[in-house]
């Protein structure tokens, strides 16, 4: 049912620097197996503020789920049978596993033999599956719970309950001396030490009350004392006094939210130049500029939305433009780069352009190349590799030659004259007008990617990879419109299958359905 949004998105991951992911670097943010402990006590290694902090990581994940629905997904395990109880457990207990990464070997199983499993990093977040399982087992105790009890049920439950009186007597009595006798010693030495201490202690104390009004509350269903219904609602106020504890104040922060967006005067610079270019945000306005405000804006920044899963060509060749001062830089259309008021730039080729926002000036690119244009000089690459060492050579002006894989060479003069316009330009299609004194290539600096189909005055055309990373087109001479269409074959496998499973699954209910009329007459 899914495969219109997998199949391209395994597409797209075998393209990105994540295809050949080592396992160093799957297996990174994993579950830290120090650090479970939080998992019954959120502050068991401080708070969440960093100086008062002493764990050994940064936390991203450490999966709590409050004391009273985890000790009713213990219940579930102990005192339920059936499939739902063992999906939901097995889920748990294979999720944790792949959780912990490289300190569990399931995760190195998975790694190897799972498609697509080792393209994937964080391990960690996989405790949110995790959650996820639990939760649904405290469901089911809960509603076990909140019903009546045959003598089967009555009898586990009196098993368990015993075993419980005597953990939560046993977990009290140790917590709380531990807690007292942790911040006795932390008093009159290192303030941040003792506050740290204060920290943890305080987060075991909250958790042994919530382990006591858990006991309260399993204890008054037990003697039936309270009726089912006043349960449900203590219930729900229990987790809820839990959770919202815990969870008030998380990461807060101390900057607003959209600073990063509020920059009107350079946006409004920038949407008053009515060429068609690419800005670069990539410098040291990190702090004061969020990537996805081009965006928002309807412009085009070089580095996209941030997002680390890129084509892997388009990673490679940013790394080896060579710095900002070279014409590989120039070929990917920048014509503006944002930088603070002390940014360093080289000042022969980048002028100022634009100072009037408070955090950010706008710097012109002299000598930005146009994001189509056309090249009437072509060289031919081996294969890919050689193309990369081709356009890497010293002597390389991307503006005058060309390095494509495929097609035919060309090796006319460099100042024939040409115009490119682009008329019409959207995320799954485009349109340029072409007029050339001779023939040559319409270089596009967009990525080159499997799905884009060409067309030269309405014939197909094939597109062929243009200095490593790009699309490149052949255009003869004279006046032509060259368009390009987003069609992958991934998504139209994708959209085939999902349709069918979805005409089956109708005519599985419409079948049910009359099957279902028919018992009843």
């Amino acid at each position: 049912l899914s495969a219109l949004v997998l199949l391209p998105t395994f597409e797209y991951a075998g393209l990105s620097p994540r295809a050949e992911l080592p396992y160093q670097d799957a297996a990174r943010y994993s579950l830290e197996p120090g650090l479970l402990g939080e998992m019954l006590v959120p502050a068991l290694f401080g708070s969440r503020e960093p100086s008062l902090y002493w764990g050994v990581w940064d936390r991203v994940a450490v999966g709590y789920l409050g004391i009273f629905p985890l000790i009713l997904a213990v219940l579930a395990v102990m005192m339920r049978r059936g499939r739902r109880v063992a999906l939901f457990a097995s889920l748990a207990v294979v999720a944790f596993l792949l959780a912990l990464g490289g300190a569990s070997i399931v995760h190195g199983w998975a790694y190897q033999l799972l498609p697509g499993f080792g393209q994937i990093r964080a391990p960690a977040r996989a405790i949110f599956v995790v959650d996820f399982a639990l939760a649904a087992l405290a469901a089911l105790a809960l509603d076990l719970f909140l019903g009546p009890l045959d003598i089967r049920m009555r009898g586990a439950f009196r098993r368990v309950w015993r075993g419980l009186l005597w953990f939560g007597a046993a977990a009290i009595l140790i917590g709380a001396a531990w807690a007292y006798l942790v911040i006795y010693q932390a008093q009159g030495g290192d303030p941040i030490l003792f506050w740290r201490v204060s920290a943890a202690g305080s987060g075991v104390i909250f958790a042994l009350l919530m382990l006591v009004a858990s006991l309260a509350w399993l204890g008054a269903r037990r003697t039936g004392r309270l009726r089912l219904k006043v349960l449900a609602w203590l219930a729900v106020g229990l987790i809820f006094l839990d959770l919202a504890s815990v969870g008030a104040y998380t990461d807060l922060g101390t900057q607003p939210p959209t600073a990063g967006f509020d920059h009107p005067q350079a946006i409004e610079f920038l949407q008053n130049d009515p060429g068609f270019f690419r800005i670069d945000s990539r410098t040291d306005v990190w702090g004061v500029w969020q990537p996805s405000l081009a965006l928002l804006a309807g412009l085009y920044d070089v580095g996209g939305i941030d997002n680390p899963l890129v084509v892997a060509d388009v990673a490679r060749f940013w790394d080896g433009t060579g710095g900002r001062s070279t014409r590989l830089y120039d070929l990917l259309g920048v014509r503006y780069v944002l930088g603070s008021k002390e940014v360093t730039l080289d000042w022969n080729k980048f002028s100022l352009a634009f100072d009037g926002d408070p955090d950010v000036n706008v710097y012109r690119n002299e000598t930005a190349l146009p994001r189509a244009f056309v090249v009437h000089h072509a060289t031919i690459a081996a294969d890919h590799e050689d193309a990369w060492a081709r356009i890497q050579q010293p002597g390389f002006d991307p503006s005058v030659t060309v390095v494509l894989e495929g097609g035919t060479s060309l090796d006319l003069k460099p100042d024939v004259k040409s115009g490119v316009e682009i008329v019409r330009y959207e995320p799954n299609a485009l349109e340029v007008r072409v007029d050339s004194k001779a023939e040559g290539y319409l270089f596009l600096s967009d990525p080159f990617y499997p799905g884009w189909r060409a067309e030269v005055d309405g014939e197909p055309a094939t597109i062929l990879r243009a200095d490593y990373a790009f699309r490149a087109v052949a255009v003869p001479a004279g006046s032509h419109t060259v368009t390009m269409a987003f069609r992958p074959g991934s998504w139209c496998a994708g959209l085939g299958i999902t349709a069918f499973t979805v005409v089956i699954l109708l005519i599985l209910c419409v079948w049910t359905v009359i099957l279902y009329r028919r018992r009843e007459l």
